[in-house]
């Protein structure tokens, strides 16, 4: 039976799985996993002049499509970040986090989930998901082939997983 190849990869492990059909117009279906990897190693690859954050990278993508071109290409996944230390908040914003009762940083956001779909040359994120102690953002949004970003995001107070269902409407206000 077929099996799916896994290497160590980014600090993580990379497992891909797919198929490949041979002819005019060969398809493809692939599905690529990873799972527990370093944010600071992936940074220093895909940026290396950077600041590297430090963080755990979660990630899934199934991709499907044709040769011909990418705009036949199709899939879906999602990216997660655990203990991430994302973004530096500005001094005045820390200060909301001793209302969390927690030791106050300037770290933004710990911990994001981003659910995308991948639609020939485009990216349609569904769910954008940034969670602070201080502040949370929500938001969905698209971006081009041309790398243009069309993003829509609310804050919220806090994380929204400490919220009382009942004053999540207020909070969010």
């Amino acid at each position: 039976a077929p099996r799916q190849v896994t290497a160590r990869a980014l600090g993580g492990l990379l497992s891909l799985d797919g198929m490949l059909t041979v002819a005019n117009n060969s398809t493809f279906d692939v599905q690529a996993i990873l799972a527990n990897a370093d944010l600071a190693e992936i940074t220093r690859q895909l940026a290396p002049h950077q600041l590297p954050p430090t963080g755990k990278v979660f990630g899934s993508v199934h991709l499907a499509g044709s040769t011909p071109g990418n705009h036949t290409w199709r899939g879906d996944g999602k990216i997660s970040l655990r203990e991430a230390d994302l973004y530096q908040l500005p001094a005045m914003i820390t200060l909301l986090k001793l209302l969390s009762i927690q030791r106050p940083n300037s770290t933004a956001f710990t911990n994001s989930n981003i659910d995308f779909r991948i639609e020939g040359e485009d990216l349609t994120f569904d769910r954008i998901d940034f969670s602070g102690d201080a502040i949370s953002l929500k938001g969905k949004g698209r971006m081009n082939n041309q790398r243009q970003i069309d993003l829509k995001f609310y804050p919220l107070v806090g994380r929204e997983e400490r919220q009382l269902a009942i004053l999540r409407p207020f909070l969010g206000q």
